[in-house]
Protein backbone atom coordinates (compact mmCIF):
# COMPACT_ATOMS: atom_id res chain seq x y z
CA UNK A 1 0.00 0.00 0.00
CA UNK A 2 1.25 3.50 -0.87
CA UNK A 3 1.07 6.78 1.35
CA UNK A 4 2.64 10.16 1.06
CA UNK A 5 3.31 12.17 3.56
CA UNK A 6 1.71 15.36 1.63
CA UNK A 7 -1.32 13.30 1.17
CA UNK A 8 -2.14 13.32 5.09
CA UNK A 9 -1.01 16.85 5.52
CA UNK A 10 -4.56 17.89 4.64
CA UNK A 11 -5.83 15.81 7.77
CA UNK A 12 -3.71 17.59 9.84
CA UNK A 13 -4.02 21.33 8.87
CA UNK A 14 -7.96 20.82 7.95
CA UNK A 15 -8.10 19.37 11.93
CA UNK A 16 -6.03 22.16 12.97
CA UNK A 17 -8.36 25.07 11.19
CA UNK A 18 -10.77 23.62 13.32
CA UNK A 19 -9.48 23.78 16.16
CA UNK A 20 -8.54 27.37 15.79
CA UNK A 21 -11.97 28.06 14.29
CA UNK A 22 -10.39 29.01 10.92
CA UNK A 23 -10.00 27.92 7.60
CA UNK A 24 -6.95 26.30 5.93
CA UNK A 25 -5.57 29.22 4.50
CA UNK A 26 -5.08 30.83 7.65
CA UNK A 27 -1.85 32.40 8.11
CA UNK A 28 -1.19 29.96 11.46
CA UNK A 29 -2.48 27.27 9.74
CA UNK A 30 -0.23 27.71 6.52
CA UNK A 31 2.81 28.53 9.22
CA UNK A 32 2.71 24.69 10.62
CA UNK A 33 2.09 23.63 6.75
CA UNK A 34 5.58 24.98 5.80
CA UNK A 35 7.13 24.06 9.11
CA UNK A 36 6.10 20.50 7.75
CA UNK A 37 7.35 21.09 4.21
CA UNK A 38 11.00 22.46 5.94
CA UNK A 39 11.38 18.64 6.56
CA UNK A 40 12.04 18.29 2.73
CA UNK A 41 13.32 21.45 1.66
CA UNK A 42 16.94 19.14 1.25
CA UNK A 43 14.67 18.17 -1.71
CA UNK A 44 13.17 20.82 -3.45
CA UNK A 45 12.30 24.31 -2.69
CA UNK A 46 9.67 25.35 -0.32
CA UNK A 47 8.27 27.20 -3.09
CA UNK A 48 8.06 23.89 -5.28
CA UNK A 49 6.82 21.85 -2.02
CA UNK A 50 3.65 24.37 -1.27
CA UNK A 51 3.32 24.00 -5.47
CA UNK A 52 2.27 20.19 -4.80
CA UNK A 53 -0.04 20.19 -2.33
CA UNK A 54 -2.97 21.17 -4.02
CA UNK A 55 -2.58 17.91 -6.11
CA UNK A 56 -1.70 16.26 -2.39
CA UNK A 57 -5.13 17.86 -1.60
CA UNK A 58 -7.01 16.23 -4.17
CA UNK A 59 -5.53 12.75 -3.80
CA UNK A 60 -5.77 12.74 0.11
CA UNK A 61 -9.66 11.33 0.15
CA UNK A 62 -8.20 7.73 -2.10
CA UNK A 63 -5.23 7.94 0.48
CA UNK A 64 -7.98 7.95 2.98
CA UNK A 65 -10.33 5.53 1.64
CA UNK A 66 -7.91 2.80 0.40
CA UNK A 67 -6.21 2.96 4.67
CA UNK A 68 -10.40 2.26 5.83
CA UNK A 69 -10.44 -0.33 3.11
CA UNK A 70 -7.33 -1.94 5.27
CA UNK A 71 -8.70 -1.54 8.21
CA UNK A 72 -11.83 -3.31 7.58
CA UNK A 73 -10.42 -5.73 5.99
CA UNK A 74 -7.76 -6.37 8.93
CA UNK A 75 -11.03 -6.27 11.48
CA UNK A 76 -13.80 -7.93 12.32
CA UNK A 77 -16.82 -5.94 11.05
CA UNK A 78 -18.66 -7.07 14.70
CA UNK A 79 -15.45 -5.52 16.34
CA UNK A 80 -16.36 -1.65 14.12
CA UNK A 81 -19.02 0.63 15.41
CA UNK A 82 -21.71 0.55 13.14
CA UNK A 83 -21.50 4.12 11.98
CA UNK A 84 -17.61 3.75 10.66
CA UNK A 85 -18.56 0.76 8.15
CA UNK A 86 -18.90 3.54 5.08
CA UNK A 87 -15.25 5.35 5.77
CA UNK A 88 -14.40 4.18 2.79
CA UNK A 89 -17.10 5.62 0.76
CA UNK A 90 -17.02 8.59 2.75
CA UNK A 91 -14.15 9.44 1.29
CA UNK A 92 -14.92 8.25 -2.16
CA UNK A 93 -17.66 10.95 -1.96
CA UNK A 94 -15.15 13.06 -0.53
CA UNK A 95 -12.84 12.72 -3.27
CA UNK A 96 -15.80 13.29 -5.84
CA UNK A 97 -16.94 16.36 -4.61
CA UNK A 98 -16.48 19.98 -5.73
CA UNK A 99 -16.19 21.32 -2.18
CA UNK A 100 -14.07 18.46 -0.54
CA UNK A 101 -14.89 17.94 3.34
CA UNK A 102 -12.28 20.12 5.50
CA UNK A 103 -11.83 22.62 3.81
CA UNK A 104 -14.92 24.96 4.58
Amino acid sequence: MWSHRFAVLHIASASMARALGTTPDDPRVARAVDAYLENWSDLAPLDSLRALLPAARRLSPIHRALSWRRVLDAVPINAVEPEWHDGESWWIQDFRSDRPRGDD
